[in-house]
């Protein structure tokens, strides 16, 4: 018998004896909408992909699949065609989604993830401008940076298993509700806004820019509710809105806000800012109130601006800012996009104020106010070009002060100014003073529960 027979011969027996035996050079195969690749004939895993439309244009990526008498453990999911779904459910024991293109689902609506995959990896649903519901499974512990980048989920609830959020919610504009399972020992929601519980930070806040009167810190992109990249599809506020920082808040991180429109951004005079904490297109009036240590308070922080002017029109202008603290190391109150200059109607400097360093400013200013009293103790460097011909009003009885101290002398027009404005030593709080009520949960409430736990004014309540 020829060696060629002696092989036929041996796979008929082989079939014979295992008539469901998997063909030897099989890689894939599919079964109904869902194609699979074998990862591992040992150990029975095989990866998942749709490759057909469902009819309801609803994929489920199950954690199990039967083919050739074998059961295969579909460990991970990848994101590879184009196929349009608007509903994605991949089932718990998956433990790994693989991405190859940050564009695959643009369609995509509700998004179900098994708690089996512990990590939301970097960007991994990112650019998916359709998405309005994410489920996240018990199991989950840490969503990494940009995960959900530029969607349009409404509401949120964090299980009780994750411990560690990296920002992973940036550029999300109709986020209404924020919820945190009462068990979870890292995160909670107060009034619609993710908070981490030991240090007080805001982790993630919502549509309305409400802030929590005891938040402790902002994190970068809390407030980031526009939609960024190649599905800028707008932004959610159409008209100017006032940020009051509470007094609580000692520190605001990088790009903590991205909004469309302010009316009025007010600062109290014990926070800190780092570099472009706040991103806008329009503002109308700055206050940072009058305080001893510096705008940009972080040693460990090299900044070059602290707002930024995201846009690309000629026409910014800022009726109002009132500087009432120091900015260190020469760094900028503003920059703007694409190196574009800006209008700044009136400036005021505080009388806390002692140096006040302009230099390479690309500001139009229309008239400077400075409320300080002894100017020969201010360090002034400017551009003689931009600013010399600025009128300056100076307090009641200084005008001779300011003619002869360094730097204030460059000015052409001084003028002395009874009705100055007022110093500016602390924040009106918008808040009324009625009492706010939440749930365990973190949800507003309308009014106190004629039964059950609640929260009011940060303490808990039992109601019988």
């Amino acid at each position: 018998m020829t060696t060629m027979k002696k092989l036929l011969l041996m796979n008929i027996l082989a079939w014979l004896t295992f008539p469901f035996a998997l063909p030897i050079n099989a890689k894939e195969f599919t079964d109904g909408f869902i194609s699979y690749t074998i990862l591992s004939l040992d150990d029975n895993t095989v990866s998942a992909t749709w490759t057909k439309h469902s009819p309801e244009d609803v994929i489920i990526i199950p954690a199990k699949v039967n083919y050739s008498g074998r059961t295969f453990d579909v460990t991970e999911v990848r994101l590879i065609n184009d196929i349009p779904i608007y509903q994605l459910i991949i089932s718990n024991g998956i433990s790994k989604i693989v991405q190859y293109d940050k564009t695959v689902l643009p369609y995509l609506k509700r998004l179900d993830l098994p708690g089996s995959l512990k990590t939301i990896e970097n960007n991994l649903f990112c650019y998916c401008p359709a998405l309005e519901e994410v489920n996240l499974g018990e199991g989950i512990e840490t969503l990494q940076n940009y995960c959900f980048m530029s969607s349009h989920i409404r509401r949120l609830h964090i299980p009780s298993s994750v411990k560690n959020i990296w920002g992973g919610f940036c550029c999300i504009d109709k986020l209404e509700e924020i919820t945190v399972h009462p068990d979870n020992a890292y995160y909670h929601s107060y009034g619609n806004t993710l908070m981490e519980k030991q240090g007080r930070k805001v982790i993630l806040g919502n549509n309305t820019f409400t802030i929590p009167d005891n938040a402790k810190s902002i994190e970068g992109n809390a407030y980031c509710m526009f939609s960024l990249g190649m599905y800028n599809t707008g932004h959610v506020n159409q008209k100017p809105i006032d940020i009051i920082i509470p007094q609580s808040v000692s520190r605001i991180n990088n790009n903590a806000f991205f909004i469309d429109s302010i009316a009025t951004l007010r600062i109290p005079q014990s926070t800190g800012l780092s570099s472009n904490s706040f991103w806008f297109k329009s503002v109308k009036e700055i206050i940072t109130e009058d305080g001893e240590s510096p705008l940009n308070s972080f040693p460990e922080t090299i900044t070059t601006s602290l707002l930024y002017f995201d846009a690309p029109t000629d026409d910014k202008v800022v009726d109002h800012v009132y500087l009432g603290r120091d900015i260190k190391n020469g760094d900028k109150l503003f920059d703007g996009y694409s190196y574009q200059r800006f209008t700044i109607k009136n400036l005021t400097l505080g009388p806390n104020v002692t140096n006040f360093t302009e230099e390479g400013h690309r500001y139009n200013i229309g008239s400077i106010s400075s409320l300080i009293t002894e100017p020969e103790k201010v360090t002034v460097r400017m551009d003689i070009d931009y600013y010399t011909n600025t009128p300056l009003y100076v307090p009641v009885g200084t005008k001779e002060r300011y003619m002869s101290a360094e730097g204030w002398k460059n000015f052409i027009t001084i003028i002395e100014k009874e009705k100055q404005p007022t110093a500016i030593t602390h924040t009106t709080e918008s808040a009324t003073n009625e009492p706010t009520y939440y749930t365990i949960d973190g949800k507003r409430m309308t009014k106190v529960p004629k039964k059950g736990i609640y929260i009011k004014n940060h303490k808990k309540y039992a109601v019988k």
